[in-house]
């Protein structure tokens, strides 16, 4: 179901008939915007479930109050006690016997309790489009040759490595998302622990299961994979024009990360912090730099921010000057009193197992594109990858 779809255009309407109405008066039952409103609920969940099961007779498509009330089964959350409370009155009701006047029952009790949010954030997840899934078995190896970062406790694929074991298969792109390795469902709880479920069937063929950014049936990138997407910095038209191209490559099929444009920078030079990257080391650090003699190291540069890691580039010929990963960046700020003078700390390796650190300070022309900079590189402290 797409936002320009009819039932969408009409919710909108007699949601804001009910808001207000609700001004002036109490909504009850026998309100008329409220029983409107209800049916175009009902005609875009029947609408929106595509989930099918396999009984005798083939398969069959599931019942949207089977699905609803199996929802408050598979979740224990306390954020869905209101949810759960609400399906097992319903069951508890005896004279309601019809699936259909089940459901009716079940959105009018989660609509007084305010929790029908919770079955809509499944539906978005698992029904108004199905994703395409993709399973693989890969030869063993040492390492696949894909890098992970999460985010929204998914697993997405940002980089595929040229000639590794992932490309070969043509199946693996950037964007795609790692729902499944060796038998293990990888999510946020899996950071720091891939290469183990890696390593745990050694010598054996891998086995992956993978949800393909790209949506084929609607030729568009799988809308909710488009939010995580745009988080990572990954731009989701370049993965619909790839998979679009009647001409694909492996460079097309695993399409180089997108990269933030570039701010232009001064760079000041280097101070070295010590063991300690701490970001109580950059207003220090800033100051010494400051009270220094000019440089000769001193150059025009410019910020490229990346979803891996940051460059900085020498403005005169493109050169790469200095390149981190999220994972060496310890920290970055500024000094208050100085706003236009921001820093960053990166370690000799990644900052958790790195014995020496310095500090790397630029100055910015412009302050908003300071705030920016160092915005970004916080940003991507979130976006921690891991190798596999």
């Amino acid at each position: 179901m797409s936002v320009s779809d009819p039932l969408i255009k009409d919710i909108k309407g007699c949601t804001l008939k009910l808001f207000t109405e609700s001004l002036s008066k109490k909504i009850t039952d026998s309100s008329q915007d409220l029983q409107d409103f209800c049916q175009i609920l009902e005609k875009i969940f029947h609408r929106g479930l595509t989930q099918t099961h396999t009984s005798f007779y083939g398969n069959k498509k599931t019942e949207v109050y089977t699905w609803m009330s199996s929802l408050a089964a598979e979740d224990t959350a306390l954020e869905s006690f209101s949810y759960r409370n609400s399906v097992q009155e319903v069951q508890s009701t005896k004279h309601v016997q019809t699936p259909l006047g089940k459901f009716r029952l079940l959105v009018r009790h989660c609509l007084m309790k305010k929790c029908l949010h919770f079955s809509l954030q499944y539906l978005v997840n698992l029904t108004w489009q199905t994703p395409d899934l993709v399973k693989l078995e890969l030869v063993p190896c040492k390492n696949l040759g894909i890098s992970i970062s999460f985010s929204e406790n998914k697993a997405v694929i940002v980089h595929v490595k040229s000639n590794s074991v992932a490309s070969e298969s043509g199946e693996i792109c950037t964007g795609d998302i790692l729902s499944n390795l060796n038998g293990v469902e990888i999510n946020s709880s899996c950071k720091g622990r891939l290469n183990a479920i890696f390593r745990a069937n050694k010598g054996k063929p891998i086995n992956l299961v993978v949800v393909k950014a790209f949506h084929k049936q609607s030729q568009d990138v799988f809308a909710p994979v488009k939010t995580i997407l745009e988080k990572l910095q990954i731009d989701p038209v370049k993965i619909t024009n790839r998979s679009q191209s009647e001409h694909t490559t492996e460079t097309a099929t695993c399409a180089p990360k997108s990269t933030k444009s570039g701010y232009s920078a001064t760079y000041l030079g280097l101070v070295s912090v010590g063991n300690n990257g701490s970001v109580r080391q950059i207003e220090e650090a800033i100051k010494r730099r400051l009270s220094m003699t000019k440089s000769d190291t001193q150059k025009p540069v410019i910020f490229e921010i990346g979803e891996m890691n940051i460059k900085v580039l020498d403005s005169e010929t493109g050169g790469i000057v200095f390149k981190h990963s999220y994972m060496q960046i310890s920290s970055c700020g500024s000094v208050p009193a100085l706003p236009n003078y921001v820093a960053y700390i990166a370690g000799d390796e990644n900052c958790d197992t790195a014995s020496n650190f310095v500090c790397y300070i630029f100055h910015v022309q412009n302050i908003e594109d300071a705030c920016t900079i160092l915005q970004s590189i916080g940003q991507g402290f979130g976006r921690t990858h891991f190798a596999v």
